[in-house]
């Protein structure tokens, strides 16, 4: 049994470092794509700002979100600080208190880079284009996998116009630390 837990932990730690060397850090830190910066892949992220551009002008801060304005077209746009640049994860989600709690109804925009398999480093700033169509639908575009689709009708159960928030999440490559901000909307 003690050989096998042994095995297990050896496993562990050469797929740990195949991981982070695909990513540029040779161990605790290393240099990053962009420039050569250095980055720890257990470091420090935030986000400093988030906005939410609406299908419409924005009414007392709340962003309006319509299909039938500006084909439902609207963006969402963050800009990330810290020492786990330019590795990390953000995850978006619309939910109606504007907290992350895990159970959010997810918009399905997952970005999760740094690795050069999946695409070099991540961007310290970033924005995507969603669209929120009459049925119900979003659709965001993910720098990293491309259009996907979230069907946000349970959420929109009691009709519309409801208030809710944009809700985003960034973590550093080994979601040991996580910042969350948001954005107030109305979906109409």
């Amino acid at each position: 049994m003690r050989r096998q837990t042994r095995i297990i932990t050896l496993i562990t730690t050469v797929c740990a470092g195949i991981v982070l060397s695909a990513c540029g850090a040779g161990g605790g830190g290393g240099a990053g794509a962009s420039g050569g910066a250095t980055y720890d892949p257990n470091g420090t992220i935030g986000i400093s700002s988030l906005t939410v551009t609406g299908t419409s002008a924005s009414v007392s801060g709340v962003a309006p979100i319509n299909p039938g304005v500006n084909s439902g077209q609207f963006t969402v746009s963050f800009n990330t600080a810290g020492t786990a640049l330019p590795v990390y994860s953000a995850y978006v989600f619309v939910n109606a208190d504007g907290t992350y709690h895990g159970n959010s109804t997810d918009i399905n925009i997952v970005i999760n880079c740094g690795a050069t398999t999946i695409g070099g480093p991540c961007a310290a700033s970033v924005a995507t284009n969603c669209v929120f169509d009459n049925t119900n639908k979003i659709t965001c575009n993910s720098p990293i996998a491309g259009p996907q689709t979230s069907d946000i009708t349970g959420f929109l159960s009691g009709g519309v116009p409801k208030n809710a928030y944009i809700v985003v999440r960034v973590c550093n490559a080994l979601s040991s630390a996580c910042s969350t901000a948001n954005a107030p909307i109305q979906l109409q």
